[in-house]
């Protein structure tokens, strides 16, 4: 290969290059469409990096993929993706009722549902650690169809996820979470850039390759050993001469060629397989692979090994300040999500605990304090005014949320406030006719779909005569109103 000799040393070449990005590596911070996803974790697999790559692919929305050693430990997802219990049911090791009564149980003990279930022994510790790796495989799934406007931010030797993982590190098989993104990911351009060139050359693996490690399905092992046990073929040939799907066929190869695992001519060894021993380069045939076998295994001197981690361009520009906001920004995200967990079963007390965390930890989102405005008033309707003051700051920095008009507006539903009731839910169909909550409000006051607002609605009998068709049909609607609250309240209990 051609190119800057340093970088080609580094290894940002092969890790960068190969998956479509520029040499000479990723930089700790940027977005997808510079340096694609395959590419940061191949570039991660190669430097033996730790740390957290955390993804923000919209405001107020934080992926987190935590690596140790260059390998994924565990996937925090912003929305619920896979969740342990739905992994362990999914096993066979957990019925969906008894994965209820699990859930209630560790709740009460105040454990991770994993840890529980394992003192319990109900699961066995090596059904645990299968089942996480598993979550993270899906989650690297997931992940996959991020946007390319997706900024990104490395933060090297540092875990994001500060709760540690439920039964220490989890480590996935890097190769086998690099082959789950791929599949999965929609950069059809990068892999036709990658494979198109070698169109006309032979498939042959590398001597030290190991592909049992990438956790292949049955029909890539069918592609897997028509090239091992098959005629010799080209790389044009061969999706064409297996049963495969194309896709399939094409991610597998691309993931392949980028690990290096796939012998393209350039002599490297795979990634993810350790180096021989140099009293073992003997025993290799090929001159030029002994000779840059004998070169890298120059990495296995542990003074070298630190020097090229050091060298890795993610490993550099993304401060201590910075890293400690991400944590609480994370911290305060799970906070949220369990907070809303919490309230959905009606344990109020442990779920404003959560809330009243996830807003002192990052009071930016708006959402944040709207769910502790409603648990606050679950909890006493003394709260009333400290929860509509919650209220009237979230829905300040965003004016255009019709959900957060919805969600006060059933607090002053159930606070008994009909007309400021239903001042919310005008307001909240104007920005959006379509919502489902705000459509029924208002379709059971006036019998007909909603009607925005341009202003603060006057009382029903304001002017003409109070005994006008109008102004009866208005003071019905208003009862109408006032019967149906407790019907709301009970349908938003149950959304909560």
């Amino acid at each position: 290969m051609s190119g800057d000799g340093g970088s080609e040393e580094l290894g940002y070449r092969s890790a960068a290059s190969i998956a479509g990005a520029a040499v000479p590596g990723p930089p700790p911070a940027g977005t997808l469409e510079s340096f694609p996803l395959p590419a940061l974790l191949l570039h991660v697999l190669e430097h033996e990096l730790s740390g957290s790559l955390a993804l923000m692919p919209r405001e107020g929305e934080v992926e987190v993929i935590v690596f140790a050693a260059g390998a994924p430990t565990r996937v925090r997802t912003s929305k619920v993706i896979a969740p342990l219990g739905e992994m362990l049911v999914r096993f066979g090791v957990l019925a969906n009722v008894d994965l209820e009564s699990a859930l209630a149980r560790a709740g009460a003990a105040r454990e991770r549902l994993g840890a529980h279930l394992v003192s319990e022994r109900v699961i066995d510790r090596r059904v645990l650690l299968e089942a996480l790796r598993q979550q993270v495989l899906v989650r690297l799934r997931a992940l996959a169809a991020l946007p390319d406007a997706t900024r990104y931010e490395f933060h090297a030797n540092a875990d994001l996820l500060e709760d540690g993982a439920p039964t220490n590190a989890v480590t996935c098989d890097p190769l086998a979470g690099l082959l789950a993104m791929v599949r999965a990911w929609p950069g059809r351009a990068r892999i036709e850039a990658l494979l198109d060139p070698l169109a006309d050359r032979e498939v042959a693996f590398h001597p030290s390759a190991t592909l049992r490690r990438f956790d292949l399905d049955d029909a890539e092992r069918a592609i897997v050993d028509r090239i091992e046990n098959g005629p010799r073929t080209n790389y044009a040939s061969i999706v064409r001469l297996t049963r495969a799907p194309i896709a399939v066929a094409r991610a597998l190869l691309y993931t392949l060629v980028s690990t290096r695992h796939l012998d393209v001519g350039d002599d490297r060894w795979p990634l993810g397989v350790p180096l021989p021993a140099p009293d073992s380069v003997s025993s290799l045939r090929d001159s030029s692979l002994r000779d840059s076998s004998l070169r890298d295994s120059s990495l296995r001197d542990s003074s070298l090994r630190d020097s090229s981690l050091r060298d890795s361009s993610l490993n550099t520009g993304m401060d201590k300040l910075r890293t400690s906001q991400m944590i609480r920004s994370v911290g305060a995200a799970e906070d949220f999500k369990e907070a809303e967990a919490l309230a959905r079963a009606a344990r109020w007390e442990d779920a404003e605990v959560l809330a009243i965390r996830a807003v002192t930890r990052d009071p930016r989102p708006p959402e944040y304090r709207a769910l502790l405005a409603s648990i606050l008033f679950e909890r006493s309707p003394q709260n009333l005014k400290r929860a509509l003051s919650l209220f009237d700051s979230a829905i300040a920095d965003a004016p255009r949320s019709d959900d957060l008009l919805v969600q006060r507006a059933k607090l002053h539903e159930r606070a008994g406030r009909a007309r400021d009731a239903l001042r919310d839910y005008r307001a909240a169909a104007s920005i959006n006719p379509r919502n489902p909550d705000a459509r029924l409000a208002l379709k059971l006051v006036s019998g007909s779909p909603a009607r925005p607002a341009s202003g603060p609605s006057a009382p029903s009998g304001a002017s003409g005569s109070s005994a006008s068709p109008g102004a009866a049909r208005a003071w019905w609607g208003f009862v109408a109103l006032c019967v149906v609250l407790a019907l709301v309240g009970i349908a938003w209990l149950s959304k909560r």
